[in-house]
């Protein structure tokens, strides 16, 4: 059986001279030609042959796709010996020049593809994102997380761009930062261990403050490492602006203050909504909630999955840094159940 192999896109000269000898001699099939990771069908795929020359070609976005089970080639130009340095520091299964003829990395890939890679266990990615102001994002995310922990290892990871407030909420040095781990990432297969803290049952990666936005690629990499060595990760997305917010979630929570203006800050968002609809948590409820639900429910056409009211603990809890007060985790838990219940078990191959 010939092996499947995806090529990363790249302006240099080795990747059209392997695709046109992979379509002449049939020695593989060519299944794609990758210009962004997410065109990589990694799932279809024996082997991915990508060039360090490649921005999002990171030690993570390796590891990555070898624990989804496919072998990774790393091409290096001649002479470069930071690149091909990172490619094995990476684990690629093999590092080539790529002036190689290419006749000969075809039957490299061939060798490769008789020994395929075991799929590992990955985990699920919660995105929490909400309309603008401060809806209660970041304690939806805190708690959400504390409770999945429950139900195997999880990460917490600070994304909000506008308000990275998780290291102030937990009372933590601002420093490692997201920026910190995004850096350790393009040269590590893996976050280490001295980059995120340990706190409350889980592990967080806190945010960057003065830095508005993270590339893609490095925020990317960080989620994708996270998921790599947990059963669970929830990040704090920040505000909702557009689909590239939460496009790295498995399923999105918007987290929707109760108070008119909240709901039609809500109702704006959801009006131009983009993906599957994500599972509303409604917060601050006050004397009225069946008032509230209807409101919410009319105004942005989602059904809530938690209801939480507005308690003073709740707010005291957070000012002194403290976990999430026991009523907030106590309602949160009609969602954490439809979690546990959606998400698929963690992947395998035979």
């Amino acid at each position: 059986m010939r092996p499947r192999v995806a090529t990363v896109l790249t302006a240099r000269e080795w990747e059209p001279a392997l695709v046109e000898a992979a379509r002449r001699s049939a020695v593989v099939r060519l299944v794609a030609r990758a210009y962004q990771p997410e065109d990589v069908p990694v799932d279809d795929l024996d082997i991915i042959v990508a060039g360090v020359e490649t921005v999002w070609v990171s030690a993570a976005q390796v590891a990555g796709w070898q624990r989804r089970g496919c072998r990774v080639v790393g091409m290096h130009p001649s002479g470069d010996t930071p690149g091909r340095d990172l490619l094995i520091r990476a684990g690629a299964d093999e590092v080539l020049a790529d002036h190689m003829d290419p006749d000969e990395v075809l039957a490299r890939l061939r060798v490769l593809s008789l020994e395929p890679r075991p799929i590992e266990p990955s985990g699920w990615v919660v995105a929490v994102t909400g309309a603008l102001g401060s809806p209660g994002r970041t304690e939806t995310a805190l708690a959400l997380a504390s409770l999945l922990s429950e139900a195997g290892s999880s990460m917490l990871v600070d994304l909000d761009p506008d308000g990275p407030s998780l290291s102030l909420r937990l009372r933590l040095a601002p420093q490692p930062s997201i920026v910190d781990v995004a850096d350790a990432l393009r040269q590590a297969p893996c976050i280490p261990s001295n980059m995120a803290w340990e706190t409350t049952g889980l592990r967080v990666v806190t945010g960057a403050f003065g830095r508005s936005t993270l590339p893609i690629a490095a925020r990317r990499d960080v989620l994708l490492a996270a998921r790599d060595a947990h059963r669970w990760v929830v990040y704090d997305a920040g505000p909702a602006r557009d689909h590239t917010t939460t496009s790295d979630g498995d399923e999105v929570v918007f987290v929707c203050d109760a108070s008119p203006t909240g709901i039609v800050r809500a109702a704006q968002v959801m009006a131009r909504w983009l993906g599957p609809p994500p599972r509303l948590v409604l917060n601050r409820i006050g004397d009225r909630p069946d008032d509230a639900v209807v409101a919410a429910r009319r105004a942005t056409g989602l059904e809530p999955a938690a209801l939480i009211p507005y308690v003073e603990q709740i707010r005291l809890a957070a000012l002194d840094g403290r976990r999430p007060d026991r009523a907030f985790r106590r309602s949160l838990r009609p969602l954490v159940e439809a979690i546990l219940q959606d998400a698929p078990a963690p992947p395998t191959r035979s």
